[in-house]
């Protein structure tokens, strides 16, 4: 079971970033020109507006991941990045989860 949580989680990490990155963003340069990593961070946070309370979170995450494959170019970077930041909320909310506050 555990195989296929991550399989999926593994999945939809590269997926978004496929999406978000590699087929969104060099299309919104035509709209935002140079600020066009700033317009897709903020759409890829205005996407998990079903996880409203963490949205003040997934701004900057969404900024930082379109950076890294915007002026930087690099969709592995994203990737990782995307992983890191999947690894680091799944870590707190286990520990919330051992502490009782979930």
């Amino acid at each position: 079971m555990y195989r296929f949580i991550i399989l999926g989680f593994i999945l939809n990490m590269i997926g978004e970033e496929l999406y978000y990155r590699a087929a969104l963003l060099p299309k919104m340069r035509a709209v935002f020109g140079k600020g066009d990593w700033v317009a897709n961070g903020i759409g890829f946070a205005a996407k998990h507006l079903y996880y409203w309370w963490r949205v003040p979170f997934l701004v900057p995450a969404g900024l930082g991941l379109a950076f890294y494959f915007g002026p930087m170019r690099s969709l592995p970077l994203a990737i990782l990045a995307h992983w890191l930041t999947g690894e680091i909320i799944l870590f707190f909310l286990g520990i919330a989860e051992l502490l009782g506050v979930s």
